[in-house]
């Protein structure tokens, strides 16, 4: 059974959509051979463990670098932290914040 392109005169698009639709839906589903499966699931390759979903997760190339940059980043703030008394530098940080809210201040007024 031959479909013929809409004409014009004669069927409109949703006329021959819903006709095709209908040829379509009555058509058995097709099989895959065991052949075309087997080559499948060989392309496909094996399960990949631990290293395909790390690769899945994070495809940016190796994961040492971010982790490094992050660790490194955190001592160097928790040693800093650690190093600097909490004295006159807070007081001085926390007169520079409330400063940066004033309009009309200056970095010379802080004392």
């Amino acid at each position: 059974m031959a479909i013929q392109p809409p004409d014009k005169n004669s069927w409109d698009e949703t006329q021959f959509a819903a006709r095709l639709d209908r040829l379509i839906g009555g058509l058995e589903p097709a099989k895959a051979s065991p052949e075309l499966k087997a080559r499948i699931l060989a392309a496909a390759g094996g399960v990949g463990g631990p290293r395909a979903l790390l690769a899945t997760l994070w495809p940016f190339g190796p994961l040492w670098r971010p982790a490094t940059v992050l660790a490194s980043a955190a001592v160097l703030g928790l040693g800093l932290g650690l190093a600097l008394p909490a004295g006159e530098e807070a007081s001085l940080a926390e007169d520079v914040v409330a400063m940066a809210f004033v309009s009309d201040a200056a970095l010379e007024d802080v004392e």
